[in-house]
């Protein structure tokens, strides 16, 4: 769907649900949109920047965008993006992605959702590649004339469409002229030393004490200065981002089959009620549906 938006107050996206099980993509035209916050999600994103002026940030990495770059996230790996001039009219397509709909398209031999791990892995988001951009490009614009109408064998082709989407990326990802440490030394900007040293250090004690204090202690510098520049460099305080990393390694604890009282402690929280409650804000579900949700 094409979307022309235009907004006088910044719009903050804190949740993004699937609504379908396969795939959901959109089209859309922003002015004067302003920032959006940092989150994350349980499906697979592969973003597509047309038109406009803004970075693009996942975790301590931030990418100046140009058009035609290609950005995939992973499940559960914080991002944000920021229009740094509102005045230009900003025009994305986002491709969402269903894990099992992924595996779905998968044969033994071809992993189509490898290109995620491999972002993962290599810590390495963007794909900035002229002729691969116009491939996907046009495979995206195919996608979305498709899922316009329902027309006898669109189903089958649709399908067919993701798949040449995630073929051709993966095929870029296995060439030699993909190379994970020159497109971050190239087109990558590193959050400041100090900002990196604070995220390392709550990735690594999610269980302990992450204070402001404690965090500004344990990586030598003023606590006051800690908190300006990681507000200034990310839009969201130190706290916040303790509370979202805490929450990210629930839902991964989840994954993994622990037991949900024992959360809150290996998580760093307080008390029980606290961390449901952060939960279910944070992610618009519980751990217990959640679990269930994983089951289904």
């Amino acid at each position: 769907m094409n979307e022309m938006n235009k907004t006088d107050a910044p719009r903050k996206v804190l949740n993004q649900l699937m609504r379908n099980n396969s795939y959901e993509i959109s089209h859309s035209r922003d002015i004067n949109l302003n920032n959006v916050v940092l989150h994350s999600h349980d499906f697979y994103e592969l973003y597509f920047f047309i038109s406009g002026k803004a970075v693009y940030s996942v975790e301590n990495l931030h990418y100046n965008l140009v058009s035609g770059d290609i950005l995939l996230i992973p499940p559960n790996v914080l991002h944000q993006l920021k229009v740094t001039n509102p005045n230009l009219t900003y025009e994305r397509i986002v491709l969402w992605l269903n894990p099992r709909y992924v595996t779905e398209l998968s044969t033994r031999q071809t992993d189509l959702s490898s290109c995620f791990f491999s972002c993962a892995s290599n810590r390495t988001y963007l794909i900035r590649d002229y002729y691969l951009s116009q491939k996907i490009r046009d495979h995206l614009l195919s996608l979305e004339l498709l899922n316009s109408n329902q027309k006898f064998g669109n189903d089958i082709e649709r399908e067919q469409k993701v798949q040449s989407i995630l073929l051709d990326i993966n095929k870029y990802f296995k060439s030699d002229g993909f190379d994970a440490p020159a497109t971050n030394a190239r087109y990558a900007r590193q959050s400041s030393m100090i900002v990196s040293k604070a995220m390392d250090f709550v990735e690594k004690n999610l269980s302990g004490d992450l204070s402001l204090e404690s965090i500004s202690e344990n990586i030598f510098v003023s606590k006051y200065h800690l908190s300006h520049l990681f507000k200034s460099e990310t839009n969201i305080t130190l706290h916040q981002f303790v509370l979202k990393k805490r929450l990210l390694y629930a839902k991964h604890l989840i994954e993994k089959g622990s037991a949900i009282k024992e959360l809150y402690l290996k998580c760093g929280f307080q008390d029980e009620s606290t961390f449901f409650r952060s939960f279910k804000s944070e992610f618009a579900i519980t751990p217990n549906q959640y679990r269930k949700l994983l089951k289904s």
